[in-house]
């Protein structure tokens, strides 16, 4: 009844027609008489069975009695005798009760069909593959039985398998056909448009490769889900909200190893990470170079190499800086979490914020917004204070102030500089913490009023200003480097407001009232624009971000080319190595006239250069002024520093010029043969004395005057011969 019922309630609920309802009926009819018919063939079945039994145990008790009582035979020769004919008799009987019984149990077990009892019976019992398998078994281990008719038995069961095997691929022709034979079914309709179909853009999204699964899939312990949940509540400490929730997917449309950081739908940061390997960054001053896959650390853009995890300690000696790939995914997200943070700050952060200063400061929040000010201006100013990288966690502070000032000015800008002077406190403490004396900068009375104009105006600089203003940061930077170059920075005032200012290993870096300013190399060579060949590109970083691009031009010293000149003449060759980019080094080498040389080269590429030379060609001299060249001239076999080199330049080299210029090194081959010459001169006569005038002095054959005489002469004549050598010196120099 219950399925019954189902069916009717589908039917008026409209999720089945008239058709399925009939089908579903007829199949619930037949199914509860099936179940009665078999619980009928049951009962029947156990009443011919019980009746077996009972007769089973007559035959027994009464051929006891009949053998015993009236032929006289004993208890075991009656036993004997006619519980074999009880067998028998149950044999006899029981066969065609079985028939029987089964032929009752078909026909009450028969459910109603279109088909009659033969039918139903040959399509079950013989059309069914799997009942002939089983069949087949039950004959085949029959016929295993020792003392049966094995090969009457082994015969029926080839014979059923074979049928078997028969119905089963006439079974899957039949299929195979129907299926051709039948009409393609009907292509749904498309569904109409709901809801359901519009897709809210995520506000923070990880995207990764398929190689990066592992690190974000919590089945297999990724370590990148922990991290991000750091990150977030790290971020939340130090900013003073809680950002979004990061949604991670996989993108086959990324390379392997890739990840892309998106806000707002819109890509934000991109970088790659190998799982398994070990970025080792290079802070500046490594003292070694390790070998893996070069790369940029995708948060600061420091360079770096991907190694493997057997080189992790090697690199650390070496002094490089080494991460593992989920925490060089965490760290660029918390970089760029606090670059975007005014962004991910919308109205309903606001709001929880509000809520949450609520909880202990009701009335201060009730009298600030919306009676002071909207809300929408406090999403503003809060945003100003992020983008500035201000931390908003003291709301009490913040509202208290503008509590006081929101009457006289409901500007969000002018509210900002009234909120930012009431935390100044909080913003010292955050970029110089435990510094009691603070280096400032006053701006001179007219670019204060340019500025401030500058503001009014819509915040707008004239070019030329910006420029001059990033030209003096870039200055100061350059002031505390020792490269030559550094020098063409000299007419430029000093900047006090520079702190924490350090030399890294390609360019230098510092702190101006909070921002961090990084001056370097130009990594986009020019080599083919006309304007600026030969000249070094460098370029000037504000917070990592690209601000100001320098062309610098570096005149090859005025006697250089004389100088490769006269040396290639001597029979030497000249190469050059430098660390600057290409266009300027091909102009330089054209210059000079030198067709082997290398740009962009680190001291440890010009240290491994010189060696496979020498490898390769002997012993080579190396010439340098830089920090850069150090390590090469501790490799030469011999190494002149030039007389405004580097302190660790001339601390590295062999020999140093005394005086500006190139001209000496002209000179050195003939001077250091003529030395040579020299020496060898002065050791000859040394030895060939002492070999003759000394046995003889010894020996007595000398006078003690004649040998005091002959001892002075050679004295004075390797005395004249060296003074000769300072001649030489003095005339080259």
């Amino acid at each position: 009844p219950g399925k019954q019922m189902a069916i009717d309630a589908d039917l008026n609920a409209g999720l089945i027609g008239e058709e399925d309802a009939k089908k579903r009926r007829a199949e619930v009819a037949q199914e509860a008489d099936f179940y009665g018919s078999m619980d009928g063939a049951s009962k029947f079945v156990r009443g011919d069975a019980v009746a077996g039994l009972v007769i089973m145990a007559v035959n027994i008790i009464g051929g006891l009695l009949i053998g015993m009582l009236q032929h006289d035979m004993s208890f075991a020769d009656a036993g004997r005798t006619y519980t074999l004919l009880t067998i028998g008799d149950g044999l006899v009987a029981q066969i065609p009760a079985l028939v029987i019984s089964t032929a009752a149990g078909v026909t009450v077990s028969r459910v109603t069909t279109d088909q009659d009892v033969g039918q139903q019976m040959i399509s079950q019992l013989l059309m069914n593959p799997r009942v002939m398998i089983l069949a087949a078994g039950v004959m085949g281990l029959l016929g295993l039985v020792p003392g049966m008719p094995n090969f009457v038995f082994l015969l029926f069961t080839a014979g059923l398998a074979g049928a078997a095997w028969y119905l089963s691929r006439a079974k899957e022709n039949r299929l195979a056909e129907e299926q051709i034979d039948a009409a393609p079914p009907p292509e749904p309709e498309a569904p109409e448009a709901s809801w359901d179909d519009v897709q809210l853009i995520d506000v923070l999204g990880l995207e990764v490769g398929h190689r990066m699964i592992p690190l974000v899939d919590y089945r297999q312990q990724g370590e990148l889900l922990g991290r991000i949940k750091s990150v977030r509540k790290k971020f939340a400490q130090e900013v003073g909200f809680l950002p979004p929730v990061v949604h991670i997917r996989d993108n086959l449309d990324l390379g392997a190893n890739s990840y892309v950081v998106t806000l707002k739908g819109a890509e934000v940061g991109r970088g790659e990470a190998f799982p398994g390997k070990w970025l080792a960054i290079n802070p500046g001053q490594v003292t070694g170079e390790v070998k893996g896959t070069a790369t940029q650390d995708p948060a600061f853009g420091l360079p770096a190499v991907w190694i493997d995890a057997d080189q992790r300690e090697q690199a650390q000696v070496y002094g490089y800086t080494v991460v593992d790939a989920s925490t060089v995914v965490a760290t660029h997200l918390n970089h760029l979490l606090h670059h975007h943070s005014a962004e991910m700050l919308g109205r309903q952060e606001v709001q929880q914020l509000l809520d949450k200063l609520g909880e202990d400061s009701k009335a201060l929040v009730e009298d600030v917004v919306p009676k002071a000010v909207s809300l929408t201006v406090l999403q503003r100013l809060l945003q100003n204070l992020l983008e500035e990288d201000v931390s908003i966690r003291d709301m009490r502070t913040i509202l208290d102030t503008l509590a006081e000032h929101a009457g006289q000015n409901a500007d969000a800008h002018e509210l900002t500089a009234q909120v930012r002077v009431a935390l100044g406190r909080a913003i010292t403490h955050q970029w110089f913490p435990g510094q009691d004396e603070l280096h400032v900068i006053g701006l001179d009375s007219n670019l204060e009023q340019v500025l401030g104009q500058a503001l009014n105006g819509g915040g707008a600089l004239e070019p030329g200003l910006a420029d001059t203003l990033m030209e003096q940061a870039a200055a100061a930077l350059e002031r505390h480097h020792p490269h030559p170059l550094a020098r063409a920075f000299d007419a430029y005032p000093d900047d006090p407001a520079l702190a924490d200012a350090e030399v890294l290993h390609q360019g230098a870096q510092g702190r101006r009232l909070g921002v961090l300013w990084r001056i370097g190399p130009d990594p986009f060579d020019d080599a083919g624009n006309a304007a600026t060949r030969g000249a070094t590109r460098l370029l000037l970083y504000e917070n990592e971000q690209p601000r100001l691009r320098l062309w610098l031009s570096d005149e090859p010293r005025p006697e250089a080319a004389a100088v490769t000149r006269a040396l290639g003449a001597q029979g030497w060759h000249l190469r050059l190595a430098s660390g600057d980019g290409e266009g300027a080094v091909a102009t330089l080498a054209d210059t000079l006239g030198l067709d082997d040389w290398r740009a962009r080269q680190t001291p440890e590429q010009k240290k491994a250069w010189l060696e496979r030379l020498a490898t390769e060609e002997g012993p080579q001299m190396m010439v340098g002024d830089g920090i850069n060249d150090a390590p090469a001239l501790l490799a030469a076999s011999v190494s002149v520093a030039t007389a405004d080199a580097s302190a660790l330049a001339r601390k590295a080299a062999g020999l140093y010029l005394l005086k500006p210029g190139l001209a000496p090194l002209a000179a050195l081959p003939a001077l250091a043969r003529r030395v040579r010459r020299g020496i060898r001169q002065n050791l000859t006569w040394a030895l060939a004395y002492n070999l003759t005038a000394v046995p003889l002095a010894v020996a007595g054959l000398v006078p003690p005057w004649a040998a005091a005489l002959g001892m002075s002469a050679s004295s004075l004549l390797v005395t004249v011969n060296a003074s000769r050598i300072a001649r030489w010196q003095s005339s080259s120099s």
